[in-house]
């Protein structure tokens, strides 16, 4: 039985010190400054159904000269809420490919705290996700 496949936007999220390009094997790719991230290139292929042993082939390079290759584990998501597949070159050198339809920040995006800080000491995302302005009580007259 063939497996059924959806099509990922694909961003990356550099929070390291220095500006990096990567690409995934079977598609997407961009360039991501220091701190920041990219925009979103068009498309890489994943399963619909996440299963056990999922991974991403990511290459990246400070320079276009020199480049690297890790392949890393995808870990458990919803394929029917996936839009993006997201990927993290942390600071510590470690890289996370998440697949999700949240973006950087937001309470239910699966990377958090210390770890998801693009600046360091700075929490990314909208702050209204954080702290929802106040509803005002309304009376039925």
């Amino acid at each position: 039985m063939k497996e059924e496949m959806t099509s990922l936007t694909v961003y990356g999220y550099n929070h390291r010190d220095s500006g990096i390009y990567f690409t995934l094997k079977g598609g997407g790719s961009g360039r991501a400054a220091a701190n920041g991230q990219s925009g979103g290139s068009c498309c890489h292929a994943m399963p619909l159904r996440w299963r056990p042993g999922i991974e991403v082939e990511v290459e990246w390079s400070p320079d276009l000269k020199q480049w690297n290759k890790r392949v890393v584990e995808v870990p458990e998501y919803d394929g029917m809420e996936a839009t993006s597949l997201r990927i993290h070159f942390l600071r510590d050198g470690e890289i996370k490919a998440l697949v999700t339809r949240y973006e950087l920040g937001h309470p239910n995006y699966p990377l958090q705290g210390k770890e998801a800080e693009l600046v360091p000491g700075k929490t990314p995302g909208a702050p209204w996700w954080r702290d929802p302005p106040p509803v005002d009580d309304v009376e039925d007259k």
